[in-house]
C-alpha cells in the first residue's frame, strides 16, 4: 500500500503491485454503497520507502487520536486523516491531521502509527 485516507464515510487507498512497483491499483469504500476498484496504472516506479504493508496500520490507535481530538477541539474539523510517507516530510511513515475551522487550517498533526503524536505544524 502506499496511501491510506479515511473519513466518516469513506475510505481510500493505492495498492501497489509488489512484484510490479509501477503497478497500482486505488480502492474506495462507500459506506452508502460498495467497495470499488479501480483500474491497473502504471506510475514512475515506487521509491523503496514509500510503501508499507496493510498490516502497519493500527485502526484503533488512528480512531482514538481523532476521537480524542474531536473531543478536546469540538469547534474544529478533522480534515481527512493521511497516511502516506510523501506527505510526512521527513518524518518517515506518519499519521498526518488537519485541524481546520471557517478560516483555515489551524494547525497540522502527526502522528506514529500507534497514534503517538511526533510533531505539530502550527498555521500560519
Amino acid at each position: 500500500m502506499s496511501d491510506l485516507y479515511f473519513d466518516d464515510e469513506n475510505v481510500w487507498l493505492t495498492i501497489v503491485e509488489p512484484n510490479t512497483r509501477n503497478l497500482s491499483r486505488s480502492v474506495l469504500w462507500l459506506r452508502s454503497s460498495d467497495l470499488y476498484i479501480g483500474e491497473e496504472d502504471y506510475v514512475e516506479e515506487a521509491e523503496e520507502n514509500s510503501t508499507y504493508p496493510i498490516s502497519d496500520v493500527d485502526v484503533d490507535a488512528i480512531t482514538a487520536l481523532v476521537d480524542g481530538l474531536a473531543v478536546r477541539y469540538p469547534s474544529v474539523q478533522i480534515d481527512l486523516p493521511r497516511l502516506d510517507v510523501g506527505l510526512s516530510y521527513d518524518l518517515g511513515l506518519s499519521w498526518r491531521l488537519d485541524l481546520v475551522d471557517v478560516r483555515s487550517t489551524l494547525a497540522t498533526i502527526f502522528a506514529d502509527l500507534d497514534g503517538t503524536i511526533t510533531a505539530v505544524d502550527q498555521g500560519s
